[in-house]
């Protein structure tokens, strides 16, 4: 399981920056967190429920020296809290009469920060697709090539692989064998 978030009871799971992140947001709008592990840093084994919570204030907080802190900005930079989406959703609406249209339906809407190399072969993987498809790919990326962050009830959970980890001979036609067609020159290629 990699690509994209998926919902599991009241919580959205996915990864990023090599953790496995369990989030969910109270009725007061604060992000509620849990890390279920950070192979590459140690910061926290699988076992360890660090549930804390992000306030939906723009205010930033200082940054501590410990795994909470460093968590949460790492929280607060992917879905990049510190911008002001109300004054976006204001603009939006006065150029693009479609989203104003539906604006009321996508409370919270955000552009994510993510990898470069995640979002550009995602690109890559979205020619002449759907979006099941693209979600599709980009797991099997995670899943043939990327490392493998936790096993859990949830299923297994994999990083984003590294361009590094794609960069050996046989990775087009392991590529072209899993359904990414054309694409798999250019995954491989990039």
């Amino acid at each position: 399981m990699r690509s994209g978030w998926k919902k599991h009871h009241s919580e959205w799971i996915s990864t990023f920056a090599g953790r496995v992140w369990c989030l969910k947001q109270d009725d007061d709008g604060n992000l509620h967190y849990r890390v279920l592990n950070a192979v590459n840093n140690g910061l926290c084994s699988p076992n360890i429920d660090n549930s804390n919570a992000v306030p939906r204030s723009r205010k930033r907080k200082r940054a501590e020296n410990s795994p909470n802190s460093e968590n949460e900005e790492l929280l607060r930079d992917y879905f990049q809290l510190g911008v002001d989406l109300e004054s976006l959703y204001t603009e939006w609406c006065e150029v693009d009469t479609t989203f104003k249209a539906t604006a009321n339906y996508l409370p919270g809407i955000r552009v994510l920060r993510q990898e470069p190399l995640e979002a550009l072969m995602a690109f890559i993987c979205s020619s002449n697709n759907n979006i099941t498809r693209i979600s599709s790919m980009v797991e099997k990326l995670c899943t043939m090539y990327g490392t493998k962050l936790l096993e859990g009830k949830q299923g297994s959970f994999y990083a984003f692989p590294t361009a590094t980890q794609m960069d050996r001979e046989g990775v087009e036609a392991e590529l072209r064998a899993a359904g990414f067609g054309y694409r798999a020159k250019y995954v491989h290629g990039t």
